[in-house]
């Protein structure tokens, strides 16, 4: 790295365990484009480019995450970089500067795509890397930008980094018992093959609102969560599907237990997935 590239550095730390799996994957991955998601907001009113880009200048100063590439080659360990300055460019939707991928090792991990409708209707799209920011940390972005676009003042932003490092003073000898012990003898889940090429699908549903109106009552009355019943229901046709008694499947948690101060309006990834393993032997499932 050339000293001019190091000048632009404000700081570098080691990728947290989620990170590192999602690196994982997308460099062994032959299917491009993972990890990618694509916001779209309607925007109502006499909002310029130009003051788009000045608010999307302010998040990426606010925001650390938002100006973070990686380093893997030649490294024993992977490192993500937070780099100073960092443009941010809203390209015309359709142009030839339209967003076709993102390189994990420069800087903004993101694109934004700008297309007037009329009607004083604006659609921004904003392309976004997962491993620089999960779901919450995208509402928390949008609302900025929205705020930012109303003159308003924002309070200083926490870091990202100073949750990685956090992660980086735990004891995970002291966890790994435990999960040993929770994942021993875990039954391989037999899914019957859904055709997806690239060994997923997507199903899309919607529940009766009449069955949503009687679940919060029933899970309140069997002092549980929604949560802990949609878990359950799940559980349920997964064992139906795959005639088996005890199924394990991920579940997706925010992750904002960290105990650094304003994690909750903190921007990067936090979300991790944890097993949960359900043995159906003695229900009425079953």
């Amino acid at each position: 790295m050339t000293e001019d590239a190091l000048d632009g550095i404000e700081g570098a730390y080691p990728l947290p365990p989620l990170q590192q799996g999602m690196l994982f994957h997308v460099l062994s991955s032959p299917v491009p484009g993972q990890y990618i998601g694509t916001i779209t907001a309607t925007l109502e009113g006499p909002i310029t480019k130009e003051a788009a880009e000045i608010a999307w200048s302010e998040l990426l100063r606010r925001h650390p995450a938002l100006r973070t590439s990686f380093l893997w080659e030649g490294l024993d360990q992977p490192v993500q970089v937070v780099h100073k300055d960092v443009d941010v460019t809203i390209t015309d939707a359709g142009s030839a500067d339209h967003v076709t991928g993102i390189d994990l090792g420069r800087a903004p991990l993101m694109g934004l795509e700008w297309e007037a409708q009329g009607d004083g209707k604006t659609v921004l799209t904003w392309t976004v890397h997962h491993m620089i920011a999960d779901g919450w940390s995208a509402t928390i972005v949008l609302q900025e930008f929205l705020r930012l676009l109303n003159g308003e003042a924002l309070h200083p932003a926490p870091e990202f980094g100073d949750h990685a490092a956090w992660l980086e003073t735990l004891d995970h000898d002291t966890d790994e018992p435990f999960w040993r012990g929770y994942l021993h003898d875990l039954p391989r889940l037999r899914l019957p093959k859904t055709g997806a090429e690239h060994g997923f699908a997507t199903l899309t549903d919607k529940i009766d609102p009449s069955v949503m109106g009687s679940l919060r009552p029933n899970a309140q009355a069997h002092q549980t969560t929604l949560s802990a019943a949609f878990q359950i229901a799940f559980a349920g046709a997964l064992a139906e599907v795959t005639r088996q008694r005890e199924v394990t499947f991920g579940l997706a948690t925010s992750g904002r237990s960290s105990p650094i101060e304003g994690a909750e309006s903190c921007v990067g990834l936090f979300v991790n997935t944890l097993p949960v393993r359900i043995n159906l032997e003695d229900t009425d499932l079953w």
